[in-house]
């Protein structure tokens, strides 16, 4: 029998924005106040659909700068993986970092998000 190469579980933004909320220890509605607190007006509801790949929050970038303060996660793992994310690290003004994607992980690869970007594209 020939040897398979290891699978990588491919994570949505719904599952990441999942696993770091439960992380660090909040439930769907005690992330949408905090959310809330920081200028983000959402619900249960909403974090609900987000994490169950529904929808994607209006202003993405955003949500996930203050979701990954929120639940000290970096924001770069939020949005997926490291090549998955080079054609935004020119549109956020990232730059490298060896800060692990979850606290306890150990260092690695990392964008860190240094600047807000809303999404121009307005209804």
């Amino acid at each position: 029998m020939a040897a398979t190469a290891p699978v990588v579980p491919e994570w949505t933004l719904g599952d990441r924005f999942a696993k770091s909320r439960e992380y660090a220890g909040l439930t769907q509605a005690e992330i949408a106040v905090e959310l809330t607190v920081r200028g983000i007006k959402t619900s249960e509801s909403a974090v609900a659909a987000w994490e169950r790949d529904r929808n994607q929050p209006r202003r993405l970038y955003t949500v996930v700068r203050v979701w990954a303060d929120i639940t000290s996660v970096n924001a770069d793992w939020l949005l997926g993986s490291l090549s998955q994310n080079v054609k935004y690290l020119k549109l956020l003004g990232g730059a490298t970092s060896t800060q692990p994607a979850l606290p306890g992980l150990g260092p690695g690869p990392a964008l860190t998000l240094l600047a807000p970007y809303e999404h121009s594209a307005r209804r």
